[in-house]
């Protein structure tokens, strides 16, 4: 599973691709090989109320709708860094999500390194 992403593009490349103005997105950090334990915040596009496409910054890590406290939210954001497309469907964690809460996560870059 890849833990670990990069954000090499610039808010116009961005703005470009996506078809939103730049000046509508946040400044947006650089990163190489960041970790996702860290919880950087990372820009993520998805369709606001208004049927309107935005990106913000959000924290990486996904709060189940039913988690009701910040120390078990802050408990379970590391357990839900990623998924695996084969469990997506059947685990509490991300059943809801997957089912009606999609956005891109706007990065160039997942991959995890290899020891040997």
């Amino acid at each position: 599973m890849c833990f670990n992403i990069s954000i090499t593009k610039t808010v116009e490349e961005i703005g470009d691709f996506y078809g939103i103005a730049s000046a509508e997105i946040p400044p947006l950090p650089e990163y190489y090989n960041v970790s996702g334990f860290s919880h950087p915040e990372i820009p993520v596009l998805f369709t606001n109320s208004s049927g309107i496409k935005v990106i913000e910054l959000m924290k990486w890590g996904l709060v189940p709708h039913w988690v009701k406290t910040v120390r078990d939210a802050k408990r379970i954001t590391g357990k839900t860094l990623n998924a695996r497309s084969e469990t997506l469907h059947l685990l509490p964690s991300f059943r809801e999500s997957i089912r009606k809460k999609r956005c891109v996560v706007v990065v160039d870059g997942f991959f995890e390194p290899h020891h040997s």
